[in-house]
């Protein structure tokens, strides 16, 4: 049996295509709102769209550039000799305490509450090397309000990371590694 074999860019059109189809094909009565949000964090700048699924699940897509990675000694950020990457991140997250902040009488509003995640994000390579970097992770966060529409998302877990490389000589083109993972961001929601 002949195993189907998609290149990198294929696939990430098909995972492209079936994210933001989504909204179209979900239809679910739910607290949680769509909104479309700037994001920023030490290493980053996005935007982001978060789309409900189910109740108490929904899906963020997120856009934007960060300051690269070098792996010569472990992960470093090193932005005096590399230039910003863009990168794509995928989340699906699950609010499990949605229902007992309402029962207390908590606003529920701008997606707030705590939450279980998996998350996808691949940065892109840089010019110098052309290497692609992915992360997948599991994780658990907070999302609270600080202002009227200012977020602040904390997450905490442990990632799988992998790099591939197109330079033919490097004699490592591929290695991966479990590392902890630790997320914090501000957004401010448009709409």
């Amino acid at each position: 049996m002949k195993k189907l074999q998609l290149p990198l860019s294929k696939k990430n059109y098909l995972i492209g295509v079936i994210f933001l189809g989504l909204p179209f094909f979900t239809y679910a009565q739910s607290d949680l709102q769509r909104q479309f949000s700037l994001e920023a964090s030490i290493i980053s700048l996005g935007i982001a769209y978060e789309q409900p699924l189910l109740k108490n699940t929904e899906a963020e897509l997120s856009v934007g550039v960060t300051d690269f990675f070098r792996s010569e000694m472990g992960y470093s950020i090193n932005s005096l000799t590399e230039k910003f990457s863009p990168y794509t991140k995928v989340a699906l997250r699950h609010y499990y305490n949605r229902n007992h902040r309402e029962h207390k009488g908590k606003d529920n509003s701008f997606n707030k509450g705590n939450f279980i995640a998996f998350q996808n994000k691949i940065l892109y390579g840089a010019t110098r090397d052309n290497d692609i970097r992915m992360i997948n992770e599991v994780h658990w966060g907070v999302q609270t309000q600080l202002a009227k529409r200012l977020l602040f998302t904390f997450h905490i877990g442990i990632g799988h990371y992998y790099r591939k490389s197109y330079v033919k000589q490097e004699s490592n083109s591929k290695y991966w590694l479990f590392a902890p993972t630790l997320g914090l961001k501000l957004k401010y929601v448009l709409w």
